[in-house]
C-alpha cells in the first residue's frame, strides 16, 4: 500500500520535474546563422528558427576595413526595415533609448538587440527578414519563429501569465515596489490555496495519531500484506486519514513556485512582457523598483540574511507540524513512533532550503520566506483544534 502509493507519488514528481527541465532548462541546440546579401556587410541573426518570446539579436560585420559611413540605428521608432511574411511591420518602445550610430569593423562587429521592442515585433508565429540599406547596397537576414511547444503554452497560460500579469499588477497598485508585489502576491496566493493546505495539514496530524496502530498491524500481518493493507485501508477511512493528502499542496506549490521563479527572473526583462495581458501590455518593466526596504535587491541573490531567516523559519513551521500528540493518543501502542525519521526531515530540509536560496533571487527567497511565515500560523491553529 504505502510502497505503491510512494512510487506513484515518485513518478509524478519525476515526471513533472523532466518536462519542466525539457521545456525551460534545456540548451536550445545552436543555429547556424543565415547571412545576408552584399560585399560590405555580413548581416546574420544569432538564431535560425525563436520560438515567441526569445530575444531577437542580430551581428552586422563589415567585410572590409574601408568603411566609413556610420550605422544609424533609431529610437523610439524600430531600428531597420522589418517584415513577417513579406509586409513590413513597425513599432515604438516606451522604454528609455537614443539613435545611435558606429561603423563595424571586421574585428568589432555591432551586435543589436531588439529588446526593447521584441515584444512589439516578434509576438506571433511566422517568417522574418531584416534589412539593412548601407552605401547603395541592401543586406538581409531572415529567420523563423515559432509557436511555443504544447506543454510550454499549456504551462505560461495556466501558471506563468496569472502569477507574471498578477505579480506586475500588484506591484503597479503598491508603490511600484517589487517587495510589495511579491508579499501581496504570495498572501493571496496561500489564500486560494487555504483549503487544500488546511485539509492536508489534518491529514498529517491524523496519520501521526494511527501511526503507533500502523505499526501495531505491520508487526501483526507482516507475513499476509492483503490483510495489512486491508486494516490499512481500514483505519485510515476511519480516521479520515489520505496517505497522499499531505502531498497535494506541496505539489500544487511546485508550479507556482516555479512561475514565481520564472517571473522575478525573466519578468523585469523586456523582451519577457510579451506574457503581459492587453492592458498591462505598455507597462514600463524597467521603472519597478527591484530594492525592497532600501537594502533588498531582490532580482539577485542575497547570501547573508535572506537564506538564514528562511531556513530558520522553515525549521519552525516542521517542528510545529511534527509537533508530538497528547501522550494518551500513542500510549496504546507501547510501540516506537516516526519520531526519528521526523528528525531528519526537520533539520535537513531547512538546511536545503536554506542552501538553495543562495542561488535564487531574493525575491524567490521572500516568496518562500512569507509563504512559510503563512504556514506557521495556519499550523499553530491546526495544532490547537482537538483531533476527533
Amino acid at each position: 500500500m504505502f510502497k505503491k502509493d510512494f512510487w506513484v507519488t515518485f513518478a509524478f514528481a519525476f515526471l513533472l520535474a523532466w518536462l519542466l527541465q525539457v521545456t525551460f532548462f534545456a540548451q536550445p541546440p545552436a543555429a547556424a546563422p543565415i547571412s545576408g546579401t552584399g560585399n560590405l556587410l555580413t548581416v546574420t541573426s544569432h538564431k535560425s528558427t525563436y520560438t515567441v518570446g526569445d530575444e531577437v539579436i542580430i551581428t552586422i560585420k563589415a567585410n572590409t576595413g574601408s568603411l566609413m559611413k556610420p550605422l544609424v540605428t533609431t529610437c523610439p521608432e524600430s531600428p531597420f526595415e522589418v517584415r513577417k511574411d513579406g509586409e513590413i511591420i513597425t513599432a515604438k518602445t516606451t522604454y528609455a533609448c537614443a539613435p545611435s550610430s558606429m561603423i563595424p569593423t571586421p574585428d568589432t562587429p555591432l551586435v543589436f538587440s531588439y529588446r526593447n521592442w521584441n515584444a512589439q515585433l516578434f509576438s506571433t508565429p511566422g517568417k522574418y527578414t531584416i534589412t539593412i540599406p548601407y552605401e547603395g547596397g541592401t543586406y538581409v537576414t531572415d529567420f523563423n519563429i515559432e509557436a511555443e511547444g504544447w506543454f510550454a503554452a499549456a504551462w505560461n497560460t495556466v501558471f506563468t501569465r496569472p502569477i507574471y500579469n498578477a505579480l506586475v499588477g500588484l506591484t503597479l497598485l503598491l508603490g511600484n515596489n517589487l517587495g510589495w508585489g511579491i508579499i501581496a502576491l504570495t498572501l493571496i496566493i496561500r489564500l486560494l490555496l487555504l483549503i487544500p493546505s488546511q485539509q492536508a495539514m489534518e491529514s498529517q496530524r491524523r496519520m501521526q495519531k494511527i501511526q503507533p496502530r500502523l505499526q501495531e498491524f505491520q508487526k501483526l500481518y507482516k507475513n499476509d500484506q492483503q490483510r495489512l493493507s486491508t486494516e490499512t485501508m481500514k483505519l485510515m477511512k476511519e480516521n479520515k486519514v489520505n496517505p497522499l493528502g499531505s502531498c497535494l499542496p506541496l505539489l500544487l506549490q511546485i508550479p507556482v513556485l516555479l512561475a514565481v521563479f520564472l517571473s522575478i527572473q525573466n519578468g523585469l526583462n523586456v523582451s519577457f512582457t510579451h506574457h503581459l495581458y492587453e492592458p498591462l501590455r505598455a507597462t514600463n518593466i524597467e521603472a519597478i523598483q527591484y530594492v525592497f526596504l532600501g537594502f533588498l535587491d531582490l532580482s539577485k541573490p542575497e547570501v547573508w540574511v535572506l537564506p538564514w531567516l528562511l531556513g530558520a523559519i522553515q525549521f519552525l513551521q516542521l517542528k510545529m507540524s511534527f509537533a508530538k500528540l497528547p501522550k494518551q493518543a500513542k500510549a496504546q501502542a507501547g510501540v516506537p513512533d516516526m519520531s526519528s525519521m521526523n528528525k531528519v526531515f526537520t533539520y535537513m530540509i531547512p538546511g536545503i532550503i536554506a542552501i538553495s536560496a543562495l542561488t535564487l533571487p531574493a525575491g524567490v527567497g521572500l516568496y518562500w520566506l512569507i509563504s512559510t511565515i503563512f504556514g506557521i500560523g495556519q499550523q499553530y491553529f491546526v495544532n490547537k483544534e482537538k483531533l476527533v
